[in-house]
């Protein structure tokens, strides 16, 4: 037999609040994926604001230091002189070298010309091998044969920057790109040490 009990107000709402924590546990536990959600999904889009704050910071100081005149004076890179080998002679005094050291970054520039010629000939070899063995189309290879091409490239933009460098310290007077590849000498330059 079953008795029916009163049941008091105390009970009743303890009884509900418990039937009801599942609910709203639910109902917390998907409010945070909202939102944790929201916050990942907006991401870019707030860095892209930060971005643009910053973007707009730099070209207005850009623009502020375009809109500056130009002191000749003060720049290094320009030598008012007739020629190129007064213009050598005159970075020659201002930079206050001597023939030994001179000397020494002729020795320097012909080192760091042949690293860059034999890293060019390494990558290119191993881009040629990447081609070669290439058994089936995937990203990883053909990825390390254009890096492999490119630093192929930057190696051998080197060398020649070096030659020109060199030529100009043997010959002292300065020497475009294309007055080195027009001097009859250019091989001997490229190739000599």
């Amino acid at each position: 037999m079953t008795t029916n009990k009163p049941v008091s107000t105390e009970e009743t709402e303890f009884v509900q609040a418990k039937a009801a924590a599942p609910t709203k546990r639910r109902r917390g536990l998907a409010m945070r994926g909202v939102i944790g959600t929201a916050k990942i999904v907006s991401r870019p889009y707030r860095e892209a604001g930060k971005s643009m704050k910053r973007l707009r910071g730099t070209l207005r100081t850009l623009g502020r230091t375009m809109a500056m005149k130009p002191d000749l004076e003060s720049d290094s890179n320009f030598i008012d002189a007739p020629d190129s080998a007064s213009a050598f002679e005159s970075l020659y005094r201002a930079n206050g070298w001597t023939e030994p050291q001179l000397r020494q970054q002729r020795r320097a520039i012909v080192r760091a010309k042949f690293v860059a010629l034999l890293l060019s000939i390494i990558f290119l070899s191993v881009s040629v091998f990447g081609v070669v063995t290439l058994r089936y189309l995937a990203y990883v290879p053909v990825a390390v044969i254009i890096i492999g091409l490119s630093i192929t490239a930057l190696g051998l933009s080197l060398f020649v920057h070096h030659a020109i460098y060199q030529a100009q310290i043997d010959e002292r007077r300065l020497l475009s790109a294309r007055e080195f590849f027009a001097h009859r000498d250019r091989w001997a330059f490229l190739f000599s040490s």
